[in-house]
């Protein structure tokens, strides 16, 4: 049951079991991040950082493993098609990594695949992001880079979004101000700067949605009208349903002791979906009509059934 404000998210209901009672989980722990990646989900781990694939039926196959000798470290991933690309981080240089998924099932046997594409080494590199069409995007060396080549677009190293239409690409500069750049024209300017904005995404070929350090989302016409939909954290576009999903913590000054899994369209309506005290929801993405989480406390992932 959901208490507080409805909307048209009506269809929704929430199974959500305790773990100790058959909650859909999977034999994985201690993940920091997860994403989907079609019939698969993609983690990162805490200690070891390695970039692992799981399904539904609890298999899972890691599909990098970080240079620990140079420091090396992933990115939370981004996917297109049956395809992640990430940035990985050393003390020598970054790279931007394209894997290849099983068309089957994730191997038992934790088997390392080797459908590894590697562009690279760039002395600073940025999150790379897909647009509709399968090119994949990002910053490295001061410019935007389409697949392996250059653009010839100056920028600065970013957290990017490509639109659907893919004309423009949005981002924040060092200081938390919000851009869009016409990527045919190579011009753009300021979109918002009214407060720290960070990791801005496209949700269509007008809207933007954005986090801000403040802890609020805001949503951005491209006019620049900005409007908070919800206070909260990690907000993701959950398409099917028209929703941004996003979690709502609380801490006691120093460790977390409570997050929640919340959602709110685009009218800024807003529906709490997860009412747990033993669960610390992290990291929501929506997954084949469920949304996946991590709990927090063990670093597992979570299923919230529909």
């Amino acid at each position: 049951m959901f208490y507080g404000k409805m909307s048209v998210f009506t269809l929704l209901t929430v199974l959500f079991l305790p773990v100790s009672t058959g909650a859909q989980n999977f034999n994985t722990s201690g993940l920091i991040s997860i994403t989907t990646a079609g019939k698969y989900l993609a983690g990162i781990t805490d200690e070891s950082g390695e970039l692992i694939l799981f399904d539904d039926k609890g298999f899972s196959t890691v599909l990098f493993r970080p240079d620990h000798t140079e420091n090396g470290f992933i990115f939370r991933p981004s996917y297109f098609d049956g395809m992640l690309a990430f940035l990985y981080v050393t003390s020598n240089a970054d790279y931007i990594c394209k894997v290849i998924l099983p068309e089957t099932q994730c191997c038992s046997d934790n088997h390392i695949l080797q459908r590894i594409e590697i562009c690279g080494p760039f002395e600073d590199a940025g999150l790379p992001a897909w647009d509709d069409e399968g090119n994949l995007w990002f910053t490295a060396e001061n410019y935007l880079w389409k697949n392996d080549f250059s653009t010839d677009i100056e920028l600065s190293i970013a957290h990017i979004s490509i639109s659907p239409s893919i004309d423009r690409v949005v981002y924040c500069d060092r200081i938390n101000r919000i851009f869009l750049t016409d990527i045919s024209a190579a011009d753009g300017g300021l979109l918002a700067d009214h407060r720290s904005f960070y990791a801005p995404f496209f949700i269509s070929t007008e809207n933007v949605v954005s986090p801000s350090l403040e802890g609020e989302i805001w949503l951005t016409g491209p006019d620049g009208n900005s409007r908070m939909l919800a206070c909260g954290s990690q907000p993701i576009w959950w398409p099917e349903k028209e929703y941004v999903l996003f979690i709502k913590t609380e801490d006691n000054g120093e460790i977390l002791t409570a997050s929640d899994v919340y959602a709110v369209d685009l009218q800024g309506n807003e529906i709490r979906i997860t009412f747990t005290d033993y669960i610390l929801e992290i990291s929501p993405v929506p997954w084949n009509g469920k949304i996946a989480v991590i709990d927090a406390f063990t670093g597992s992932p979570l299923l919230i059934e529909n």
